[in-house]
Formats: C-alpha cells, sequence, structure tokens
C-alpha cells in the first residue's frame, strides 16, 4: 500500500473511509433491523421486489447497498473536492485518495454482508428468496458473492459521484449527459449480469421469445471491470479540468 498511496494519499482515503464507515453502520442497523422483523413477526410481510421476484438477505443488501452508494457519492462529490483543494491538497490525490477509501468500504462491507449473510441462513434457513436470484445461482461461491457486491457497490458511487460533479462544477447540461451516461452504464451492468442468471422476466420481455443468451461468470465480471474502468478515466479528467471558486 505505501509504494501505491504517499502520506496525503492515506490520509483521504482514511478520512474517506471512516466518515463513510459511519454512514454504513447506521444504513446496515436499518436494513438488518427490518429484515430481521420481517422474518420474526408474521404481521410484517416485508420482501424485497423488483419485477416480481423476492430478493433474501444478500439480494436486499446489494440492491439497498447500490442506492446507498450513489446517494453518498452524490452528497460527498459536492463538497470533498472543494474542501480538500481549498487546502492545497491536488485534484489527483483528491480523486486517488478517495477510489482507494472508497474501495476499501465497499471491501468492508461485502466482507460483513458475506458474514451476515451466512448467519441469516443458518438462523432462518437459506430457502428465503427466488431460485433465480444472485445469491441461489452463486451459492457457496463466496468469491463471486463478494466480486458482485464490490463492484455493484463502486460502479454505484462513481456513478453519483459523477453525476454530482457534472452538474456543481460544470452546468446544467453537462449534468444532464451525466445522467444520461450513467443510465447507459446501469443499464449495461445489470443486463451483464442478468444476462449470467438468466432471470425470467428478461427472457419473457424480449420480443418474439428471443432468449438472451447466458453469460459466463468471467465475461459479467470483465464487462464490470471495463464499465468501472471508463467512469474512473471520465471521472479523472473531469477532476483535472474542475475548477474551485475561492
Amino acid at each position: 500500500m505505501s509504494g501505491l498511496l504517499n502520506r496525503t494519499d492515506r490520509k483521504v482515503a482514511v478520512d474517506i473511509f471512516m466518515l463513510m464507515s459511519g454512514w454504513l453502520i447506521w444504513a446496515l442497523s436499518i436494513f438488518v433491523g427490518v429484515f430481521v422483523l420481517s422474518q420474526i413477526l408474521p404481521w410484517m410481510d416485508i420482501e424485497f421486489n423488483f419485477n416480481s421476484l423476492t430478493y433474501n438477505f444478500f439480494d436486499g443488501a446489494t440492491q439497498a447497498a447500490k442506492y446507498f452508494m450513489l446517494v453518498t457519492g452524490i452528497i460527498l462529490a459536492s463538497y470533498v473536492p472543494v474542501a480538500y483543494v481549498r487546502h492545497g491538497v491536488t485534484r489527483k490525490i483528491v480523486f486517488k485518495g478517495t477510489f482507494f477509501g472508497i474501495t476499501a468500504v465497499a471491501l468492508s462491507l461485502s466482507i460483513v454482508v458475506q458474514i451476515l449473510y451466512s448467519l441469516v441462513s443458518l438462523i432462518f434457513g437459506s430457502d428465503v428468496g427466488d431460485t433465480s436470484s444472485l445469491s441461489r445461482v452463486f451459492h457457496g461461491q463466496v468469491l463471486f458473492l463478494l466480486l458482485i457486491f464490490l463492484f455493484s457497490c463502486v460502479i454505484y458511487f462513481t456513478i453519483g459521484w459523477l453525476i454530482s460533479l457534472a452538474f456543481s462544477r460544470y452546468g446544467f447540461i453537462p449534468g444532464m449527459l451525466s445522467i444520461a451516461l450513467s443510465l447507459a452504464v446501469i443499464i449495461a451492468f445489470e443486463s451483464l449480469w442478468k444476462a449470467t442468471i438468466q432471470l425470467p422476466w428478461i427472457r419473457e420481455a424480449l420480443m418474439n421469445g428471443i432468449r438472451l443468451p447466458q453469460l459466463p461468470i468471467w465475461a459479467a465480471l470483465a464487462g464490470s471491470l471495463v464499465l468501472f474502468s471508463l467512469l474512473l478515466a471520465l471521472l479523472q479528467l473531469m477532476m483535472r479540468r474542475m475548477t474551485i471558486k475561492p
């Protein structure tokens, strides 16, 4: 790590990690509490639904983490770069420190969710959820589940950062373009994994009964890495040209 990050890089990364960790504890506590109550109380029939599929703990946590990372990316981008640059930290260091800080947050959250998912499966059983969900398709493949969760978190955070930066630093038109680009990236990312696990509703939605070919897991991982790399390159370019008002 010392070879990749200098002292200032590490300071920014640690700051981002500590700030996000505090928010994550609250968000994860609420999610776990709601899930446990939904399993204990018969009258509290709460499900994590999306297109008529019911997710179990892992899939629900993945969806919740996406929204959380998207929102926090938007919030942090509105003041973090400005605060650091005004104190003499270069844009390159801000970008690098934020990237490593968020990656550490996403990796830590992924590990915690994996542990909680195992505990939930032991306590409530593993029959919660749809047979076409990510956790069922990759059941027992901890590394794949961890990578899926990690990519989901960092990509959605980067999208939030990109949208916020475009609006706050470049104006309305670039901001709207960033939303359009972000939607395209989200559709591409989600389609990769839906094609991998072959969710039934996708096949039904295609015209004339044409079936979407099932992708191997390595193709979805490689595609996710390409999307993330393109987002990072664009975000880095925007950070370099970002103007900071005194």
